[in-house]
């Protein structure tokens, strides 16, 4: 999602569709896409200038660092004003993990209780 495709006095957005493919008309891939619209609330719109900052183009969610000298980026994925890349989608998750995660509580748990925390024996400890 790029920022110019943001409507933040709507508070909404168009983004392809999930498991949205390019449509093929003759062999040839076209760039039509379904688009459905996302909705935000008044605590994102509140935060979006936050993760902005100041920026009015390129992606939205971008990396704290520059890509690499040997690292080749497509010019779509960086920001034109800052130089920095795009977050990737397994950034994305670890910094989410990162964020929202009890490091001690998680560890304990098995991956089936970590699927459904309500089946578990024992009582989790909240910090």
């Amino acid at each position: 999602m790029n920022i110019e495709d943001l409507d933040l006095a709507g508070r909404r957005a168009p983004v392809k569709a999930k498991g949205a493919a390019a449509r093929r008309r003759g062999g040839r891939a076209r760039e039509d896409f379904v688009l459905e619209t996302v909705y935000w609330d008044a605590g994102t719109a509140r935060l979006l200038p936050r993760l902005l900052r100041g920026r009015t183009r390129g992606p939205v969610f971008v990396t704290h660092r520059r890509p690499g000298p040997g690292k080749v980026v497509a010019p779509r994925d960086v920001c034109p004003d800052t130089g920095l890349a795009r977050l990737s989608y397994g950034q994305a998750r670890a910094l989410l993990d990162q964020h929202t995660c009890h490091s001690s509580f998680l560890p304990s748990m098995s991956p089936r209780t970590r699927e459904n925390p309500s089946s578990s024996s024992g009582t989790p400890t909240r910090r």
